[in-house]
């Protein structure tokens, strides 16, 4: 069956066999990448994956939906980020230059703007996942600081209304 031909659902492997795959897949891309470098198409392409895997997890909506909203804009961000022009090339050692650097544009322009891409660190892919799985555990860190700062911002209120009602009854 040709690659893009749609499949009778019947004839899928069940979904948590395809996700393993995909898994296994997102790892061998990782590789392939730490040796060949990424290019701003690979990348394209790869932030296009993100946009369809993010739409099929949202339409079960509700909280699931809220919390990947974000991620469309940002991956749309990024793909005009990779066909954007940049401002022209600052002087050597002027303060624009080394604004320039401090944002990282320098190394960004001389990646998009190369006619061959090479590997860039070279890490492997178990390294990448496993900085992947820290920034996902100190963002739900975050999260779960800033949930737990609001519920004692709310328990603070409900105790303050609580004691005014309770003042407005016996007073």
């Amino acid at each position: 069956m040709g690659r893009w031909q749609v499949m009778r659902n019947s004839d899928l492997p069940p979904l948590p066999t395809l996700l393993d795959g995909l898994t296994d897949t997102v790892c061998d891309v990782l590789d392939a990448a730490a040796r060949d470098g990424w290019s701003p198409m690979s990348v394209s392409t790869a932030l296009g994956v993100i946009d369809v895997l993010v739409s099929a997890a949202s339409a079960h909506g509700g909280p699931l939906a809220a919390a990947l909203a974000p991620i469309p804009a940002l991956t749309a961000t990024a793909q005009r980020a990779l066909a954007d022009p940049l401002p022209p090339i600052p002087r050597k050692g002027t303060l624009a230059a080394l604004a320039e650097a401090d944002a990282g544009t320098d190394t960004y322009r001389t990646w998009r703007d190369a006619p061959v891409h090479r590997p860039g660190n070279g890490e492997p892919s178990s390294l990448t996942i496993a900085r992947a799985a820290f920034a996902r555990i100190t963002a739900a860190e975050a999260a779960a600081h800033q949930a737990a700062r609001e519920s004692t911002a709310a328990l603070k209120q409900a105790q303050r209304t609580l004691t005014e009602l309770q003042a407005h009854a016996h007073g």
